[in-house]
C-alpha cells in the first residue's frame, strides 16, 4: 500500500535520488519541493520543509513516460484513488460510496493511506533541473523491472497487443542497463521475473493513455534513445552504436539520415568511396539549423579510398572529404583497407581500376606511407581520430611498431557468423576498440553463396525465442549481443522502421546462456571477402584474425 508519514532519507536499496523536486497531484502542486527517492521496493518523495514523505510501492506504478505539459516531468499514474490530508483530496467516488476516512480527512502519520481502488490518480515529478527528467525516466523503468508483480487483482488489467499500443510507447517492464548511459543510476541487481512475450499488462484504460499521448516524448519506436559512449585511446569519445551509409544515397539517403538522427544517432559512418559524403552533411547541416543538434554532439566517420594511398594523395582525398561533407572538422578518418589500387583520378568511374583484361589493377603501396600521411592530418586540427578498417591482428601489431599515433579503432565486418572474438580481444589489450560493419549479416550473399558466407541469424528461431522474451526483434538481439562483445556495430538501414529499432538497444541485457547461443552461429567465414583482392601483397584475410 501507499504510505504517507514523517519526511525520511531511505537507506535500503537506493537507485536513485534527486533533490529539488516538486510534486504535482492531480490538479493540486504541493507547496514545498522535496527529495525524490527511487529504491528497488518504491517510489518515496520526501520533503523536510512539511516534515511529510510519500512511499508508493512500484506494483501500484501504472504509467510512466516523460511530459512536456505543464513543466518538463515524469509523469506517473498510480493504480488507486489517492488521499492525502492537507494536500490532496482524492477523487470523489462515482458510485457515491466514498470511504468514511475520506470524507474525515483522516490519516496518522506513518500509516497506510486509505486508497480507493475505483480511481486512478496522476502525478508529475518535476525537478529543479530538467536535465535530470531522463535519468528520473530511466531510474523508475529499472526499479520497476524488479516487481513485476501487483497488489492489484489481475482482473483489474486490461491485456493487450503491444503493437496495437506502439503509439504510446513501450510499457513492458525489462531490466534496463541504466549505468552506462546514465552514470548516476546504479543498477540493480536483476530479479527473475516470468513474463509473456510481446504482452503487456496495464492498470488503465487505452482511451485514457491516448488522452496524455500529445505530451509524451518517450517511446520504443518514435522517441530518441541515448546512446552510450565509449572514450578512444585518444581521449575522443565515440557512440557505441552508428548508422551505416554503404548505398545510402540521393535523397532517400538525406531522409533516412535525418530520421536517424531525430531517433537518437550521433554517430554517422561514410566513406568517400560510398559517393553520398555530401548527402550525409547535408542531413546533419540540416539538423544542426533545425536545432536538434550541434555539431558538437555529432560523430562522423569518412574513410581513405584504396586508390589514393600514396602519401601525395592523402591530404587531397582528406580534403575532398571535408569539402563534400561541408562540415567544420570529421570526427574520425579511417584507412578503408590495407590494400591499395592503382590511382586513375577522383570522379567515381576511377574507384575500380580495371586493367584490358578486367583485372583490378592493385598496387603495392606500403600502409605504413599512408599512415604517416595520415598522421599529419591531426595536425591540421581538421580532424580529431584516425584509425584503420579491415585490418587483420599482424597488420595491426606491425602498425604499431612503427606508427607516432596508435589507430583508435579497426573498423572490420562482425556479426554472429564472424564475431570477431579473438580480434576485438587483440585490439582491446592494445587500447583500439572494434567498429562492426554488416552486423546483422547479409542473407542476399548468403543466398548466393551459402557454402562460403555465413548464414545470418536473423531468421534463426532461437534468435526469435531471445528477442520475445525481451519483446525485441531478432536484428536488436543480434546488435545487443555484438555490443555486449565490446564492438561498436554500425548496422545500415534506409527503413525508418527499422533505424528506429536498431538503435533502440538499450534497455535489456543477454544473459551468459544466450550469449552462448549467439556464439554458436560463429563460423569464421566472411560475407564481405575482398574476393577481387586476393593476390595483394597487403590482402588482410589469410590469417584467422
Amino acid at each position: 500500500m501507499v504510505t504517507i508519514g514523517e519526511a525520511f532519507v531511505p537507506v535500503e536499496g537506493v537507485v536513485f535520488t534527486t533533490p529539488e523536486v516538486k510534486l504535482k497531484i492531480g490538479n493540486d502542486v504541493v507547496p514545498s519541493r522535496g527529495s525524490l527517492y527511487l529504491t528497488e521496493r518504491a517510489c518515496i518523495w520526501s520533503c523536510e520543509e512539511r516534515n511529510s514523505s510519500i512511499s508508493i510501492p512500484w506494483p501500484r506504478v501504472g504509467v510512466q513516460a516523460i511530459s512536456s505539459e505543464p513543466d518538463e516531468g515524469v509523469f506517473v499514474m498510480l493504480d488507486i484513488n489517492l488521499v492525502w490530508p492537507g494536500f490532496y483530496q482524492g477523487q470523489p467516488e462515482n458510485n457515491g460510496n466514498a470511504h468514511p476516512e475520506d470524507e474525515e480527512g483522516e490519516n496518522d502519520e506513518g500509516h497506510e493511506s486509505d486508497a480507493s481502488e475505483a480511481a486512478m490518480t496522476e502525478m508529475w515529478f518535476q525537478p529543479g533541473n530538467a536535465q535530470t527528467v531522463s535519468d528520473i525516466y530511466q531510474a523508475m523503468r529499472a526499479c520497476q523491472s524488479l516487481n513485476p508483480g501487483s497488489d492489484v487483482s489481475e482482473d483489474d488489467y486490461m491485456e493487450a497487443e503491444v503493437d496495437e499500443l506502439d503509439e504510446v510507447g513501450e510499457m513492458r517492464n525489462l531490466q534496463l542497463d541504466v549505468s552506462k548511459t546514465h552514470p548516476s543510476v546504479r543498477q540493480p541487481a536483476p530479479a527473475p521475473a516470468e513474463r509473456k512475450p510481446y504482452r503487456c499488462y496495464w492498470v488503465c484504460s487505452h482511451m485514457l493513455i491516448k488522452h496524455f499521448v500529445p505530451n509524451f516524448r518517450r517511446g520504443m519506436s518514435t522517441n530518441k534513445v541515448s546512446v552510450p559512449k565509449v572514450k578512444l585511446n585518444n581521449g575522443t569519445e565515440m557512440p557505441v552504436l552508428g548508422l551505416g551509409t554503404w548505398l545510402s544515397k540521393d535523397g532517400e539517403g538525406v531522409a533516412a539520415l535525418k530520421t536517424a538522427i531525430d531517433a537518437g544517432y550521433r554517430h554517422i559512418d561514410t566513406a568517400y568511396f560510398y559517393q553520398n559524403e555530401k548527402e550525409v552533411g547535408q542531413a546533419v547541416r540540416e539538423k544542426i539549423a533545425d536545432g536538434v543538434v550541434e555539431r558538437k554532439d555529432m560523430f562522423i566517420t569518412t574513410k581513405l579510398w584504396n586508390t589514393f594511398h600514396q602519401p601525395e594523395y592523402v591530404e587531397q582525398a582528406f580534403q575532398r572529404s571535408l569539402e563534400n561533407l561541408n562540415l567544420e572538422y570529421i570526427d574520425l578518418y579511417l584507412m578503408h583497407t590495407p590494400m591499395s589500387y592503382r590511382f586513375k583520378g577522383w570522379s567515381a568511374d576511377d574507384l575500380m581500376p580495371y586493367d584490358a583484361d578486367g583485372k583490378l589493377e592493385l598496387t603495392e603501396v606500403d600502409y605504413l606511407d599512408t599512415w604517416k600521411a595520415m598522421e599529419k592530418l591531426l595536425k591540421t586540427g581538421k580532424v580529431r581520430a584516425i584509425g584503420v578498417s579491415n585490418f587483420n591482428s599482424e597488420q595491426i601489431a606491425r602498425l604499431l611498431a612503427e606508427c607516432e599515433i596508435k589507430p583508435v579503432t579497426n573498423q572490420v565486418e562482425c556479426s554472429p557468423g564472424l564475431n570477431q572474438r579473438k580480434l576485438t580481444a587483440f585490439c582491446k589489450e592494445r587500447d583500439i576498440t572494434i567498429t562492426a560493419y554488416s552486423p546483422l549479416g547479409r542473407p542476399n550473399y548468403y543466398e548466393k553463396d551459402p557454402a562460403n558466407v555465413p548464414k545470418p541469424a536473423l531468421d534463426d528461431p532461437r534468435v526469435a525465442e531471445i528477442g520475445a522474451k525481451y519483446g525485441k526483434t531478432p536484428g536488436q538481439v543480434i546488435l545487443r549481443y555484438l555490443v555486449e562483445l565490446g564492438t561498436i556495430p554500425i548496422p545500415k538501414s534506409a527503413n525508418e522502421e527499422r533505424i528506429r529499432q536498431n538503435i533502440d538497444i538499450f534497455d535489456f541485457q543477454l544473459t551468459e546462456d544466450e550469449i552462448a547461443v549467439m556464439d554458436t552461429f560463429h563460423t569464421g567465414k566472411r560475407s564481405v571477402p575482398f574476393s577481387l583482392c586476393v593476390t595483394s601483397k597487403h590482402f588482410p584475410f589469410n590469417i584467422e584474425f
